[in-house]
């Protein structure tokens, strides 16, 4: 993004850069300094160098000096890089010198040292060494005074580095350009024993000009980093210079400026130019130049422009004229910058603002806007009707001048919020002009400008006069349905408190072991045979309660049980903590991971007291045996026989309660108040939980018996998850929940039971919106894995989480975490445990995660395949006699015609068939038995039959043969009611003749659509 700066900050900063370049290259042009003799310190006329025999002329000599500074100043010509100057320069001074060897130093102002840049003729050693000369070294200090130094043989012999070396006389001069301390040229000799007076003033001249090269070098530099430091900022800034020359109109930019323009040009004539610009803006462009010319002055514009590939681009300008000597207009020389961003973001907050303006003018809430004056910005239309203001034009109005009744507390909360304030008010009484009260709940809270002060207030209002009117009549009404609500519940409370001691008291124990053979799970019938609390038990090893001969077996059998995952009837002799042991029978089921790593078992475990006394009897007399089996089976049919009647006896009363609710809502008997809809909703909500409940119980218990089975068919995965979500959208949008779905593109179909994966979804689902509080969010994510074939199903929640010590509670059935008498969350306990298990009959697992205060994950993983390799599963078509989902259309069936015969011995449950249909237009014929319905339906010939199955005298399968043997009767519809929704209830219905079937409570419009369908409207 371009960094924000102005194009007057950006023109000022170019002159100053400007100004360092043209001062930096006034520098290199400078002339070199007039050449003068140094001498070393020590030497005068008097006390001359020593000196040895000449090798040259002094002819030679200037020849020679000449060359060197020839090339020298070819240096600064030809711009060499850094080495070569260096090497140049040391390669001149020996030559000049006419000595053998030396090394070039240059002073490092930031480490405060002289650095050997070049060398000629030295050792490695020795270079090595006086590579680096510190600041503090003495004959460091006299070359930063501008003093040069002589060194003899007999001086160099004292120090041991140059000794070393062999160097016999050396000389050390100062680089320097005006006063300044660049290095440091040292030339020495093998050979002579001192320096010679023409060497060292050949040396002394040279030194001047190779200063001249250093600062020519520095300078050159400095000067390329200016340019590098302006380019860039120009670049930063997306500007570029630009200069029209008025006697050619040629025009001059710079390469930012061309990269702006998208030219690889860098002049162009002004005619050319102004082909870039926008056609609309040509005028403008050309206008500008006359104006400047004209004024003496460059305005500043805004242009859109085309690059030379066609893409539109908004420019501005700034600059200014330059004169002749004769004060004539020479150039006209500036900046120009590209704000496309800054237009298009513009351009962006226009679109923002109307968008913003259309929203609050059209929004059905009352909205109004005011800045900190209180004068109106923007009102809603909602606003000027709720507020009785009609067609006025509030904007730019005081909020205090269209409203002059506005009491002193009202502009009070107004000066708070203006000050940071939020005010919300659920019930404000609003006195109107002409004397009125209405009731409004309103929020008043400060907008803020872009620095982040308050720039006025927005008001959000809602007149609720009607519904204060509303609660006052729904209060009277709420009386009679308060005692209705309380027998319900207390109804509800005695069924499940006798489904939770049928639990409780199972006649089996139950535990599951780990890997390793320690018990992870126990139920208490099995604890209370054993002796044991759970706390002494839990985490040992089962092998501790078995008898040296089951050890044995246990040994060599656990291993082959966890590969094979399954062990039938087992028999094993357990021993009790008082040291006695009973036999056992037992069953179980290895519970694997997703990658077929074995979790835990699920162990069924009998008492085989009783059968092991039966097998001793039976030795003594088979007839006793055949009494004992009978009793047995007699059992079995008992336990069927009981969970068959209290289906029926649930479901009957729940037909009844829940038929009429349906009619409520409906308002077949009448209109309702919405508090009374709301509490006859709740009655509904109630029986359907209620059901829910009866359901879970008859899956739990075919589960248990082995009699539970699946439909197994391709299914589409999302239609599954998004209906599961539709179920818990209400329940969510209660709690105020977000409630999210998250989908793996890749998982589109799988093998399964649909109706049992939505079972297991919903049960996931109510939980977790149960569990969460307000303002929470509730997750159902769905990812697959391509290598395992696996789904999982995974449901996240923001909850109250789950304790450690509680996990291993969570799946047992008539269990909850919190079982107080206290808890805040409703439920059997029923859900985890029949979710467990039919998870499990699809092949799959499920786990937890969860953290107290932070949520809980439970993520359930099922096989994406055909081959489920269950164990036994088997496979069923779909069937009816589930309950069906209470969340029908709100569109009520069609009105129909016809005669229906309605059989069934319940009054509450006749009176609600009758009150329904008949609304819909059927002739309703009643009969409360089976041999009743035979003479109604002789007597009048109805056109459809709704058989209730258990009756009293004759029962509804027995009159469905008699009417189905009766010719007038074969072809008619026949639908089986029946409260006991047991397995095979629909086959023994559909066997005696019934055309359809269905499990009470009936849903009402369940029912329309499937008469309509089997009796179509006529005429």
């Amino acid at each position: 993004m371009a960094t924000h700066i102005s194009p007057a900050e950006l023109y000022t900063a170019l002159e100053q850069a400007h100004a360092r370049i043209a001062e930096l290259e006034a520098l290199i042009a400078t002339e070199r300094q007039p050449i003068t003799t140094l001498r070393p310190e020590g030497a005068s006329q008097h006390n001359p160098l020593p000196t040895a025999a000449p090798a040259t002329t002094e002819h030679e000599q200037a020849a020679v000096l000449m060359t060197a500074q020839r090339d020298l100043a070819r240096l600064i010509a030809q711009d060499a890089p850094e080495a070569e100057v260096w090497t140049t320069c040391l390669q001149a001074a020996i030559l000049v010198s006419g000595l053998d060897c030396g090394g070039l130093y240059l002073f490092n102002a930031d480490n405060r040292a002289f650095e050997l840049v070049a060398h000629q003729g030295l050792g490695a050693d020795f270079v090595q060494a006086m590579a680096y000369v510190a600041e503090e070294n003495p004959h460091a200090q006299r070359i930063l005074r501008g003093t040069g130094i002589c060194f003899t043989a007999a001086e160099l012999d004292a120090q041991n580095d140059q000794h070393a070396e062999g160097v016999r006389a050396m000389a050390a001069i100062p680089l320097q350009h005006r006063g300044q301390i660049l290095g440091c040229l040292n030339v020495a000799s093998h050979l002579h024993c001192a320096i010679p007076e023409h060497a060292y003033q050949a040396l002394a001249i040279i030194a001047v000009e190779i200063g001249s090269v250093l600062i020519h070098q520095q300078s050159e530099a400095a000067l390329k980093q200016s340019h590098a430091q302006l380019s860039a900022t120009l670049v930063a800034a997306r500007m570029g210079t630009l200069r029209y020359h008025l006697p050619t109109q040629r025009i001059f930019w710079s390469p930012e400026a061309a990269q702006i323009i998208g030219t690889n040009q860098v002049e162009e004539t002004l005619s050319r130019f102004i082909e870039y610009f926008h056609p609309e803006d040509r005028e403008l462009a050309l206008n500008v130049l006359q104006e400047a010319l004209a004024q003496k002055s460059v305005p500043s514009r805004e242009y859109r422009i085309f690059t030379a590939s066609g893409e539109l681009r908004w420019i501005t300008n700034y600059g200014k004229l330059e004169y002749d000597q004769a004060g004539n207009p020479l150039a006209l020389s500036g900046l120009i910058q590209d704000i496309t961003e800054r237009k298009q973001a513009e351009q962006k907050l226009q679109r923002n603002e109307q968008l913003l303006r259309l929203f609050v003018v059209h929004s059905p809430a009352a909205i109004a806007m005011f800045d900190r004056d209180m004068r109106y910005i923007i009102a809603s239309q909602r606003y000027l009707i709720d507020y009785r203001l009609g067609e006025l034009d509030v904007t730019g109005r005081s909020h205090y001048d269209v409203f002059p009744e506005m009491t002193d507390e009202h502009r009070a909360i107004h000066q708070r919020c203006l000050a940071g304030d939020v005010e919300i008010q659920a019930n404000d009484r609003l006195l109107r002009a002409d004397g009125t009260i209405d009731w409004v709940r309103y929020e008043l809270r400060p907008w803020y400008e872009l620095n982040d002060e308050i720039g006025g207030l927005i008001f959000f209002s809602e007149v609720i006069t009607e519904r204060k009117t509303a609660e006052a009549a729904l209060r009277a009404s709420e009386e009679r349905y308060r005692h209705l609500a309380e027998e319900l519940e207390q109804r509800v409370q005695q069924r499940t408190a006798e489904v939770q001691d049928l639990y409780d008291y199972a006649p089996v124990g139950y535990h599951s072991l780990d890997a390793e053979g320690r018990i992870v799970m126990i139920n208490q019938t099995e604890l209370d045979w054993l002796g044991y609390s759970r706390e002494e038990l839990l985490g040992r090893s089962m092998t501790d309660l078995f008898t040296p001969e089951t050890l044995e077996v246990f040994t060599h059998e656990f291993p082959v049980f966890k590969q094979r995952g399954w062990m039938q009837n087992a028999e094993v002799t357990l021993i009790r903590k008082d040291g006695s042991t009973f036999p056992t029978l037992i069953n179980a089921t290895a519970i694997k991971d997703a990658t077929g790593q074995f979790l835990m078992s699920r162990s069924i475990v009998f008492d085989n007291t009783e059968r092991k006394k039966a097998e001793v009897a039976l030795r003594l007399s088979r007839d006793q045996l055949s009494v004992a089996n009978a009793a047995l089976h007699k059992a079995s049919q008992a336990k069927n026989e009981f969970l068959a009647n209290m289906s029926h006896e649930l479901r009957t009363p729940l037909n009844g309660i829940l038929g009429m609710a349906e009619i409520l809502l409906e308002e077949i008997r009448g209109p309702l108040t919405e508090r009374q809809r709301r509490a006859v909703a709740i009655i509904e909500s109630s029986g359907g939980h209620l059901l829910s409940l009866i359901n879970d119980i008859l899956d739990l218990s075919k589960v248990e018996a082995g009699k539970l089975e699946l439909h197994l068919e391709s299914i589409l995965v999302g239609e599954i998850c998004e209906t599961s979500l539709i179920f818990m959208k209400e329940p969510a949008l209660k709690k105020n929940l977000n409630l999210a779905y998250e989908f793996d593109p890749q998982v589109v179909t799988m093998t399964a039971d649909g109706r049992r994966l939505k079972q297991i979804l919903i049960n996931l689902l109510s939980n977790a919106v149960k569990f969460t509080p307000s303002g929470g969010k509730v997750t159902l994510q769905v990812r697959g894995d391509a290598e395992r074939q696996t789904i999982d199903f995974a449901v996240i929640d923001t909850g109250i989480g789950i304790a450690a010590a509680d996990m291993n509670r969570l799946f047992k059935p008539f269990t909850q975490v919190d079982s107080s008498l206290a808890r805040a969350h409703e439920g059997s306990g029923l859900g985890l445990a029949l979710v467990m298990d039919l998870v499990e009959l699809h092949g799959g697992s499920i786990k937890v995660a969860s953290k107290v205060g932070q949520g809980s994950t439970f993520t359930v993983c099922l096989p994406w395949g055909d081959d489920l390799a269950g164990g036994g599963v088997k496979t069923e078509p779909h069937q009816s006699e589930a309950a069906p989902s209470r969340q029908t259309s709100d569109q009520p069936p069609p009105p129909c015609s016809g005669t229906i015969l309605v059989v069934e011995d319940k009054a509450m449950n006749f009176i609600a068939l009758s009150d329904y249909l008949s609304n819909l237009g059927y002739s309703i014929i009643t009969a409360t038995n089976g041999q009743e319905a035979i003479e109604r339906a002789a007597a009048h010939t109805p056109d459809l039959i709704l058989m209730d199955i258990h009756m009293p005298v004759m029962d509804g399968l027995q009159a469905t043969r008699r009417l189905r043997a009766d010719p007038r009767f074969a072809t008619v519809p026949i639908i089986a009611l029946t409260a006991l929704a047991m397995t095979g209830d629909r086959e023994r219905c559909l066997a005696a003749g019934a055309t359809d079937y269905l499990s009470k409570p009936v849903n009402m419009r369940q029912l329309a659509a499937l008469i309509a369908r089997l009796l179509p409207p006529t005429g």
